[in-house]
């Protein structure tokens, strides 16, 4: 029979469902209806790009509550002022970094915005003007916090090209950074944490050293560091020198730091030890006790910096050189260490940092 061979039965068999087909009326469509995969459509897109949209969203919401305000009852409008106002109090009261306080600067605006709606209308001029000046600064920190670019920091490198070394240093490196950043797209899939953006990228003067700073998005530490050999293939960093460590500022993010090649790395000679190490080299930075506060961070760090530099003498040591003697990271003394030189009595000098002279001539008398 016909229907017994098994290949006619395959290509005899009934379209699946959703499949496209003719209708009666000579137009195709899918099963289910096209305004059914039209709502899926606009909802996998609106949840795709949900912090994209995010502003949009709260500025048709607050335009809708203001008008309903307006229509129901225009004495109320003292309401979402007060909102505003109470928001705004508890977001500065427990600020601690600069994006807090735009957000507590955001709450009484905008609880003063949905007031003024409220009372005088979302079509008086003034309610406009102010909207159409409200909402695109809003979105501009918004996205700005969210999906912020990726930024290559030079520590150390000029902008003015008659310091022609530093600036030298600052446009080669540069532009190693940010080919580094266009590759890790393609770095971090070959990994296995594909949802691993860079934030940021630096490397400072004297040092051959890159650093990036990597948010984990939805991976852990552990998986990076799982990754960690095609990580530093992907870099092309010089054999087992990829440290993968926690960032000293936010738990979601990750620092990664690697000697690309071609960096200043000294070669073993014979009877002598390499400055490359022999094995992998991961580290998992442990908390640091009595650092319960970022103050308390910062000046616990301070001070192992301190004790680090009072004993250099004369010599003259770079940045992250400093900073493995003080057991601190390399990017907060990249950071912070221009601005504690005069407090820990040194001075730039074009190979890193150097005791001061005044310092030393003080010390002596």
């Amino acid at each position: 029979m016909k229907g017994s061979n098994p290949r006619t039965r395959a290509r005899v068999a009934p379209p699946r469902v959703g499949a496209w087909e003719n209708r009666s009326d000579g137009s195709t469509g899918e099963r289910g209806g096209v305004g059914r995969w039209v709502l899926q459509t606009a909802l996998f897109l609106a949840w795709r790009f949900r912090r994209q949209l995010a502003p949009l969203a709260a500025v048709g919401t607050l335009v809708m509550v203001a008008a309903i305000g307006h229509a129901a009852s225009t004495g109320m409008a003292w309401a979402p002022l007060l909102l505003g106002l109470a928001v705004a109090a508890v977001v500065g009261l427990n600020a601690h970094r600069p994006i807090h306080w735009w957000y507590a600067g955001g709450a009484g605006a905008v609880g003063l915005w949905v007031a003024a709606g409220w009372w005088l209308g979302v079509g008086h001029p003034v309610v406009r003007v102010a909207l159409l000046v409200l909402a695109p600064t809003a979105g501009v920190v918004w996205l700005g916090h969210h999906l912020p670019r990726a930024r290559v920091e030079i520590i150390g490198g000029s902008r003015r090209p008659w310091d022609w070394a530093r600036w030298r240093f600052r446009v080669v490196h540069r532009h190693r950074l940010r080919s580094v950043i266009r590759r890790w797209p393609a770095i971090a899939a070959r990994a296995g944490v594909p949802d691993a953006a860079v934030r940021r990228a630096r490397t400072t003067w004297g040092s051959d050293e890159y650093v990036a700073v990597v948010d984990l998005g939805a991976f852990a530490l552990k998986d990076l560091q799982r990754g960690h050999a095609r990580i530093g293939a992907g870099l092309h960093a010089v054999r087992m020198t990829v440290v993968i460590e926690p960032d000293d500022d936010y738990e979601h993010l990750a620092r990664i730091r690697w000697i690309p090649e071609g960096g200043n790395v000294r070669r073993a000679g014979r009877g002598e030890e390499a400055d490359v190490p022999a094995g992998p080299e991961i580290h998992v930075l442990d908390n640091e006790p009595g650092a319960e506060s970022a103050a308390g961070k910062v000046a616990q760090r301070r001070e192992r910096l301190r004790a680090a530099t009072s004993g250099i003498g004369d010599s003259v040591l770079p940045a992250d050189e400093l900073a493995r003697m003080a057991g601190v990271p390399t990017g907060w003394v990249g950071r912070w260490l221009p601005r504690l030189a005069g407090e820990l009595g040194l001075e730039e000098t074009a190979g890193g940092w150097r005791r001061s002279t005044a310092k030393q001539a003080s010390g002596g008398s």
